[in-house]
């Protein structure tokens, strides 16, 4: 009974494992989202509306179903094996849990999210818009502000863009000093800011003209 308990059990976490990483992975899949059936795109949308608190739903089922799998399989193996089997569940469930409950079903979801995500989508989102209220009190209210881009890294970014993208001579040398404000913060940039289009030879004229003075 106990062995088929953690049987069910390890199962139930992979299904968890793989819910979390298809779900997240359909975040950019308008397509496959949209060819899920209206029922489970539903269902996905609400849970990737809150992802947080969906987010913190499903790591807080694994974790519990792990838990409880691995003191089953404690008990069970100290049932059948006397003291020594507490040691050996150790290294048993260790390896259980990593290649059944975290790496193989997180591959598998990865290759296929949208059959993930027709299985185990609807019953999630009953339950997370269930515990979402109560998610909500371990969640940020405000998203912690991205670090400032420095002169050195902003320096690295543009010999980068030369590198890979194709930029435009006349070009601002990397040795030329940046005449930043020193209280100033540069905002956080993207690398779609070094897209050759973006930075023609005007653009880097006047943007020259404006970090001289």
């Amino acid at each position: 009974m106990l062995l088929l308990l953690v049987i069910v059990l390890l199962g139930a976490s992979a299904l968890l494992a793989a819910s979390e990483t298809a779900l997240f992975a359909l975040a950019r899949m308008q397509h496959t989202r949209a060819s899920l059936g209206e029922a489970a795109a539903k269902a996905v949308d609400s849970l990737l509306r809150h992802s947080l608190e969906s987010l913190m739903v499903i790591i807080g089922f694994n974790e519990t179903v792990n838990v409880f799998a691995e003191c089953l399989a404690t008990a069970f193996l100290l049932s059948w094996l006397g003291p020594p089997g507490g040691w050996i569940s150790v290294p048993v469930m260790f390896v259980l849990v990593l290649l059944v409950s975290d790496i193989t079903p997180k591959t598998f979801a990865l290759g296929f999210p949208a059959a993930v995500a027709r299985l185990t989508a609807r019953p999630l989102a009953a339950v997370a818009l269930t515990l979402h209220p109560l998610a909500r009190f371990f969640v940020p209210e405000e998203p912690p502000p991205s670090a400032p881009l420095s002169e050195s890294e902003f320096k690295a970014l543009v010999v980068a863009s030369e590198q890979f993208g194709q930029v435009a001579s006349p070009r601002l040398p990397t040795d030329t000093t940046l005449a930043f404000p020193s209280t100033a913060a540069i905002p956080t940039t993207s690398w779609a800011c070094f897209e050759p289009r973006i930075w023609s030879p005007a653009a880097w004229s006047r943007h020259r003209r404006v970090w001289s003075g």
